[in-house]
């Protein structure tokens, strides 16, 4: 657990982790409050104690609410860096994989980002009828099939299922999907 000591600043108790996952609550325990006269190095240790805190309980939230992979500790040892990693990219390609274990007989709970099955986004409502020309000039790219990639967790984007989503016609995909949901670096299921 030298992650924690080298970005958190702190040593791991027995009980604050379990496999290579950290306690949300001993995150909350810990880096609750920071201290007025903290210095710089210590401020940048509570934010990321926070923002591992956050992607743990919310956008990579594993159903549980108790614990966040270490894992996500090294995307914010550079908070420039961290602000330009595809965070929605890496959102889906979780929320996919949860949901299909969501639809497995037997499970009963659900993980994730849910708050995303909630929102319909339409900014361009407006201008469907006649967007600009750059709404329009990438659609090789974001009608293109390809692999969303989140650590151990490899998800194709398949626009062909969702047409409606860019106003077009929805017909009936053109291919299974089923051997990209088997690509994973995890592992065996239940396994950490």
């Amino acid at each position: 657990m030298e992650l924690a000591k080298v970005h958190l600043g702190v040593e791991l108790p027995p009980g604050s982790f379990q496999g290579s996952r950290l306690s949300l609550l001993w995150i909350r325990g810990q880096f609750s409050f920071c201290p007025d006269d903290a210095t710089e190095l210590v401020i940048q240790q509570h934010a990321r104690a926070y923002l591992l805190h956050l992607v743990g309980a919310t956008i990579f939230s594993d159903g549980s609410a108790r614990g966040v992979h270490m894992a996500y500790l090294t995307l914010f040892k550079d908070f420039e860096a961290a602000g330009r990693y595809s965070w929605g990219v890496a959102t889906l390609a979780f929320l996919y994989r949860v949901l299909v274990k969501a639809c497995r007989m037997g499970v009963v709970g659900i993980a994730g980002c849910l708050t995303l099955m909630l929102v319909k986004w339409q900014p361009y409502l407006d201008f469907m009828q006649r967007p600009p020309a750059i709404c329009v000039e990438g659609g090789r790219i974001w009608l293109s099939r390809t692999p969303l990639i989140c650590f151990e967790i490899v998800e194709l984007h398949v626009p062909d299922r969702v047409m409606l989503q860019f106003g077009l016609e929805q017909v009936t995909p053109s291919e299974d999907v089923e051997h990209v949901t088997r690509i994973s670096r995890k592992g065996r299921d239940g396994e950490d």
